[in-house]
């Protein structure tokens, strides 16, 4: 059995590989700001939310702690939503990234 981290775990593809490794028999974190709800995460004693932002170093390094596998999948996904606030999808889709692999 793995740690697992997912960023962005709350988003589709995030919530659907959830499922699956926790039915693996991993312990799966997700890290999400949950922008678009949190209703469809199923908490067990496998899966556990973090709510918070990608681009907080302190949060994501507590968070982190322990784990043996990070997926990124945190991001702003598409071009009308990245189009809304250039600079903030910025800021969560490149800029914070090389913070992540730092950890």
């Amino acid at each position: 059995m793995s740690r697992i981290l997912i960023t962005g775990g709350a988003g589709y593809v995030g919530s659907l590989l959830t499922v699956n490794l926790e039915k693996l028999g991993n312990e799966v974190l997700i890290y999400d700001t949950c922008y678009y709800g949190k209703n469809h995460i199923k908490i067990s004693n496998k899966l556990k939310l973090v709510e918070a932002d990608i681009r907080d170093k302190n949060k994501f390094e507590s968070a982190v702690h322990g784990c043996d596998t990070v997926i990124h999948l945190a991001c702003i996904s598409n071009d009308p939503s990245f189009a809304l606030n250039e600079e903030l999808s910025k800021t969560i889709n490149f800029d914070c990234f090389e913070d992540i692999l730092r950890k």
